[in-house]
């Protein structure tokens, strides 16, 4: 598995394919496939860059956050293929944004009045306050309703648990 920030349309970004040395992810969707928690966490090959900084300072970082009001500031960037991203072919591999304004529903999530598509849009993050390379992240796109693809917010629990994980 590998990570490149900027893959666009086929095309690695300018750093090329990072090595993934190790990931996790919820285990409702390690176990049950569900859509809601089609999210994880990766580890990169640190020393790839031949650089003593870390990747976020060629990448920019995005924090988290589990404190989300109604009508958060909201920018999903993903793949869609399908759909109804605007300003986007969604094809599935052109690197695709949404901006707007999210909306907090019942059951814990969060939607946007876009359709993600069918693949390759599912675990698109929502950013919120999101400025170029940096933001704060707090869901990802985890299913369409028909007319809204909704976000199911993080438990800080389980996502500190998966944080812990990653890091060890």
């Amino acid at each position: 598995m590998t990570f490149s920030p900027g893959y666009d349309n086929g095309t690695d970004g300018v750093l090329g394919a990072i090595p993934v040395i190790g990931y996790v992810m919820p285990k409702a969707y390690k176990e049950n496939k569900d859509r809601r928690y089609n999210w994880g966490l990766i580890k990169v090959n640190s020393t790839y860059l031949n650089s003593s900084e870390p990747l976020q300072y060629f990448t920019g970082a995005l924090g988290y956050t589990f404190d989300v009001v109604n009508a958060t500031n909201t920018t999903v960037r993903g793949y869609p293929n399908g759909g109804s991203f605007p300003n986007c072919m969604n094809i599935g591999y052109e690197l695709c944004r949404w901006a707007g304004v999210s909306t907090l529903i019942p059951g814990n999530y969060t939607t946007i009045p876009v359709d993600i598509g069918d693949d390759g849009g599912y675990g698109a993050p929502y950013i919120k306050d999101f400025n170029n390379s940096l933001g704060t992240l707090y869901s990802n796109c985890g299913g369409f309703d028909g007319e809204n693809t909704r976000g199911p917010l993080y438990n800080s629990i389980e996502f500190q648990a998966l944080l812990t994980e990653i890091m060890a």
